[in-house]
């Protein structure tokens, strides 16, 4: 079975409109779990409306308190709700209707050639549009540069390759999900766990659309703009901030999981999470040694100027 886990806030504008392009997909073979974090608009309503109408596919929950963040309310659902297929679903966007069907495809492969108690996680590319759902970009790998088909623990600890709202995982990877003190977002941590406990693949199709709409928890950035690179040079405090979240999440990673990594993998993580206790020229080397270099010529040099 496939479960479905949407997390909530404030999303009545473009809620009804994002369950309806899962109650069009189609493969119907799924349950949608939602949780909502205390929203104050019109959400509320909207789910129960739905999970009356729906009562055997659509059930909600409301959390007893905020949860601070769309990535703590998504961990919750994830380690309450594993299924042998899981996919994370966003409020706002517009899944394509065969969104379910290619991403179990390409799923079953998987397990078909590695087995289904190999932890696994099959993520897409999507199209990026506006809130009225106007093309912006065509595919969000090539807006962001991000080569999403990226899979092994250097380029996803010092990068995130993995955009949730494209993701099925199987209930392999669903059972070694743990809550962390704190990470940088849930699908970057559920990407981590990836590459080290199995395996992650990408497929190029885009699966649904990805509106940007001047709230969203995350977005998309075109990485080649000029803005874009002029914000990238003009804040510099932000580019040390974001860097020492990757190696904060990596040493709690260490933490959360040191019984279940292998010397390889502990050995880097270890390293990466020093980094900040050396000076700028040894941090640069040992990222160098490490491989844990950011994607794409600007990155790169924003990286090596604000290590």
């Amino acid at each position: 079975m496939i479960t479905i886990l949407m997390a909530t806030y404030n999303g009545a504008r473009y809620l009804a409109e994002q369950i309806d392009s899962l109650l069009s997909q189609t493969e119907q073979g799924f349950v949608l779990h939602i949780q909502d974090d205390r929203s104050t608009d019109e959400t509320d309503s909207i789910l129960h409306a739905y999970a009356a109408k729906y009562p055997e596919k659509i059930f909600v929950h409301t959390r007893e308190q905020n949860s601070g963040g769309a990535k703590w309310n998504f961990l919750d659902l994830m380690v309450n709700f594993p299924d042998d297929y899981v996919m994370l679903c966003d409020q706002d966007d517009v899944w394509l209707p065969n969104k379910i069907a290619l991403t179990l495809q390409a799923m079953q492969r998987m397990e078909n050639e590695y087995g289904v108690e190999t932890p696994i996680l099959v993520h897409t590319d999507l199209t990026v549009v506006d809130e009225s759902l106007n093309t912006i970009s065509e595919s969000l790998n090539r807006m962001l540069d991000l080569r999403m088909e990226y899979g092994i623990l250097s380029s996803q600890t010092v990068q995130n390759t993995v955009t949730g709202c494209t993701a099925m995982y199987n209930r392999a990877l669903a059972q070694r999900i743990r809550i962390p003190r704190d990470c940088m977002v849930h699908d970057w941590w559920l990407g981590m766990m990836a590459v080290c406990f199995g395996k992650k693949e990408y497929t190029p199709d885009k699966t649904l659309l990805y509106r940007q709409h001047g709230a969203n928890s995350i977005g998309a950035k075109n990485v080649v703009s000029f803005s874009f690179i002029v914000n990238k040079i003009l804040h510099p405090k932000a580019i040390r901030e974001q860097l020492g979240a990757t190696y904060q999440q990596a040493g709690e990673f260490l933490r959360v999981y040191d019984d279940l990594l292998n010397t390889e993998q502990r050995q880097f993580l270890s390293e990466y999470a020093s980094i900040p206790s050396h000076g700028k020229i040894q941090r640069w080397l040992i990222s160098q040694r490490l491989s844990a270099l950011k994607r794409g010529f600007i990155r790169r040099l924003a990286q090596f100027l604000y290590i």
